[in-house]
């Protein structure tokens, strides 16, 4: 069982927090035991009990991009998939393609009957715009 809750440091975290410990009550004893004047003056990044949420790879999702190949915006909800394959959620995600050369034209000025390729556009700059709107489905225990 190589999980290990949060609540336990390995010994380098330890010790690190004893000694933030040690700091939080100097400065608290400086202000004569004052708690308002504690609280207002001591920094929360020193806080040695909080601990900022670290990034976790919960799993992946594929999103297929041929349709940049016309242009065309992708909006997809891809499955997140762990490394064991289960389920652990969805992303909305949106792709969209933009040319400088086109970019302020109103598109629905110049609609076009053929099909407008990207290697009509050699040699121009393409820039690609991901959003990601939201993820549903995770769980709790991962959505802080």
């Amino acid at each position: 069982n190589d999980v290990v809750p949060d609540a336990y440091w390995h010994p380098g975290k330890f010790i690190n927090r004893v000694e933030l410990i040690r700091k939080a009550y100097q400065w608290f004893l400086a202000v004569n035991e004052d708690e308002d004047i504690f609280a207002q003056r001591y920094m929360a990044d020193l806080d040695p009990f909080y601990d900022p949420p670290v990034h976790q790879l919960i799993g992946v999702g594929y999103v297929y991009l041929d349709s940049l190949t016309y242009l065309l915006q992708i909006h997809e909800k891809p499955t997140i998939v762990n490394f064991k394959g289960h389920v652990m959620g969805e992303v909305e995600v949106d792709v969209y393609p933009i040319l400088a050369s086109l970019e302020g034209i109103d598109e629905d000025l110049n609609y076009e009957t053929e099909e407008t390729l990207l290697k009509k556009f050699s040699g121009e700059s393409l820039q690609v715009s991901f959003t990601a709107r939201g993820a549903r489905g995770l769980p709790k225990k991962l959505s802080t």
